[in-house]
Formats: structure tokens, sequence, C-alpha cells
């Protein structure tokens, strides 16, 4: 029986023993640079853009985006009614104007970099003739369109709205 004994307890000293640890080496990881950065659609895009409503100039500048990063403009100004206006009770006692431009490329096939979404907003006071206080006036417009480099396109909304884009990078 000691015997029984003994090689019982030397199993119970093995089990207990972990196992040597193993040491893996990988190789490095191998970086693969995407189809899309290497045919130029994920440089910056620069587009000039002109809005105007009618003979005025609501604005006129730069935007740039590239893939998956759109650029937007916007301004707003609020003055008081006209002063001929400040005795009449119904009239608001502020003008608001404001414009917001919106671009971003959008991408339906593969490496197409020539497509944008365009978004425009325009907001205006609706009468200021008769100070009747009949509030404001807000175009919206968005459209996609094809802009290779170097072109230009015009897009036309409500109320006068005209976009120039011109694309030149």
């Amino acid at each position: 029986m000691p015997t029984m004994l003994a090689l019982l307890m030397a199993q119970t000293t093995i089990a207990a023993t972990p196992p040597p640890v193993q040491v893996l080496h990988a190789p490095p990881p191998v970086l693969i640079a995407s189809a899309a950065g290497t045919n130029g659609t994920d440089r910056v895009q620069r587009v000039n853009v002109r809005v105007t409503a009618g003979s005025e100039l609501l604005w006129q500048g730069e935007l740039a985006v590239s893939r998956g990063v759109g650029a937007r403009y916007s301004q707003e100004k609020n003055d008081a009614a006209p002063t001929r206006c400040a005795d009449v009770p119904s009239r608001r006692q502020n003008v608001t104007r404001r414009v917001a431009v919106s671009l971003s490329q959008t991408y339906y096939g593969e490496g197409n970099s020539d497509s944008y979404s365009i978004r425009i907003e325009w907001t205006r006071p609706a009468d200021l003739d008769n100070c009747t206080g009949a509030g404001d006036r807000t175009i919206q417009m968005t459209q996609n369109v094809s802009l290779p480099n170097g072109q230009s396109i015009t897009v036309d909304g409500d109320a006068g709205l005209h976009v120039v884009l011109t694309r030149k990078d």
C-alpha cells in the first residue's frame, strides 16, 4: 500500500504544476493602403461658392471638403426694425437675415469624387415696407450635383436664389 500512496502523491504533485509557458512570435502586422487613398478621393477638394438673390450678393467664398468631411458656412444678422415702424405695436422689433451653405462629397460608386451635395438656406424679412410685422421668409434648397475638377455648375432656387459652384482642386 505504501507504493500506491507514493504513486498517488506523485500524480498529485505533477498535476499541480502548471505547464510551461509557450512564447509565440508573430510577424508584425502588414498595413495595406485602401483603394480610396490611392486614387485621390481622400484629398481635399476646394470649391468656390457664390450665392446671390437677384442682384444681391448673399455670400461668396471657398469651402474645402474631403471624403467624409463636409464644410459649412453660416452668417446671421439681427437688426432693429426700421425707425419708422417703432410706433406700430404689431411690428416685430427686429429684422433677421441669415444665409447658410453646406457642401459635402457624395459617393455612389467606387472612386467617384465628382459628386457633391449642396444645401443653401436663406432667411430674410417678409416685408419691411408697410410695418405689418409679417415675419420672415426662408428658402431652403438641397441639390446633388456632378462637379468635375475645373468646372462650374449653376443651381437656381425659389425667390431668385442663384448658386454657382466652381471646383478648383
